[in-house]
């Protein structure tokens, strides 16, 4: 039997964090939070033990995004009648002067990538990809902190050469 009390001890301010870190209000996050462990209350209430998730983090997460999304869909649904957002109505695109800084932060990025040692570039590529730091380390047989390490010493380079662009005339939203 899962022991709900623990898991809210361990999860639930990481799982707030994370829908801070999605967009959210810190009182939403909260809301959000625990309604995705009643959710998990629920589940446990219901379903026989040996077919509940085997992972109760990663339904928690699940959860959460999915009432996330459901509660956004909800706010962009319901309007005030009589009132127009123009806000909603404004082309959210980036404009043409933005699309060519945009190219142009980029091609340098790809230019400074290139200039990146083999190490530092692979584990770079492997988290933009979305491998954790753990998956990148075993995969690479590397101890866990060269590969925080070798990623800081990319986005290092790729801040430096950033600010040199800045410095040499071109001037860049932040």
């Amino acid at each position: 039997m899962w022991d709900l009390a623990n898991l809210f001890r361990r999860y639930s301010r990481e799982l707030q964090g994370y829908l801070r870190r999605r967009g959210v209000t810190a009182d939403t996050a909260a809301d959000l939070s625990q309604d995705a462990f009643v959710r998990l209350a629920q589940l446990v209430d219901k379903t026989p033990m040996g077919e509940l998730p085997s992972n109760g983090r990663a339904y928690l997460y699940r959860t959460a995004i999915n009432l996330q999304i459901d509660a956004q869909r909800r706010v962009r649904i319901v309007a005030p009648a009589g009132k127009i957002d123009l806000d909603a109505i404004v082309d959210p695109a980036p404009q043409p002067d933005e699309l060519l800084i945009s190219a142009e932060q980029l091609r340098l990025l790809e230019r400074a990538l290139m200039d990146v040692p083999e190490g530092p570039r692979l584990v770079y590529d492997l988290r933009m990809e979305g491998l954790t730091f753990a998956e990148i380390a075993e995969r690479l047989s590397i101890p866990l902190q060269t590969a925080y390490s070798r990623l800081a010493s990319v986005l290092m380079h790729l801040q430096t050469q950033l600010r040199k662009a800045n410095e040499g005339g071109k001037r860049w939203p932040r």
